[in-house]
């Protein structure tokens, strides 16, 4: 480990994630002053301030990190060259990063394309409509995304024997989940999914339940 304190990490990184936002504007926001201002603001928003980001819990930095991809792919779509190249690169290894974090980080992924694509669409109506950059980007986004993923998912693989990034959106979790919200013994609770009189009926009958036995029903 780091041995970074954990709230500090965060900080640190949403802060790296202001700056990351005034580099993406530049292109726009020409003036210092106004790109200075914009950065206190950003960093004493109201939000990284709130109860919710200020424990330990990992939605204290969720918020970075997506503030992080959407100013690296901002940026890419207002620079141009080997900026854009390095900031499509960097978005990628972002988007991966936040896939680990949360499960449900879809809606990154839609906010990612929409900047590719309009990247594509600068391209077409440009003069010289040269689609080398819009295409480099799109598969810098694809080598970062996998930089920040295949580890993880190899890892997987090596100790659970699938190359899935998490259960959740593997559709495993779903399956299980549902196959046991589906059993019915007669004593339903809506507040239960699982009651008592069922989960010990399901220790005997399935070895892999089982082994949860010392960690829901064990008695202290």
């Amino acid at each position: 480990t780091l041995g970074i304190p954990y709230l500090a990490g965060w900080t640190a990184l949403y802060t790296i994630a202001c700056a990351a936002f005034l580099y993406a504007v530049s292109p726009v926001i020409r003036n210092a002053w106004m790109r200075l201002l914009l950065y206190v603001a950003l960093l004493y928003n109201p939000v990284a301030f709130s109860n919710q980001v200020n424990r330990y819990y990992r939605d204290a930095g969720y918020y970075a990190i997506v503030f992080l991809c959407i100013a690296l792919f901002l940026g890419m779509l207002l620079h141009s060259g080997r900026r854009r190249a390095v900031l499509a690169g960097l978005g990628g290894f972002a988007l991966g990063w936040a896939a680990m974090v949360r499960e449900d980080s879809q809606w990154l992924f839609i906010y990612a394309a929409g900047c590719l694509a309009a990247v594509f669409c600068f391209c077409i109506f440009s003069l010289n409509r040269r689609f080398g950059s819009a295409v480099l980007a799109c598969a810098l986004i694809a080598a970062g995304y996998g930089a920040a993923t295949v580890p993880v998912r190899m890892i997987n693989y090596t100790e659970y024997g699938t190359f899935a990034l998490d259960e959740y959106n593997s559709g495993s979790f779903a399956q299980s989940y549902g196959a046991l919200s589906r059993l019915d013994g007669g004593l339903r609770d809506s507040s239960v999914t699982i009651p008592y009189a069922e989960r010990m009926k399901l220790y005997e009958a399935s070895p892999a339940f089982a082994e949860l036995y010392p960690m829901l029903d064990a008695p202290d």
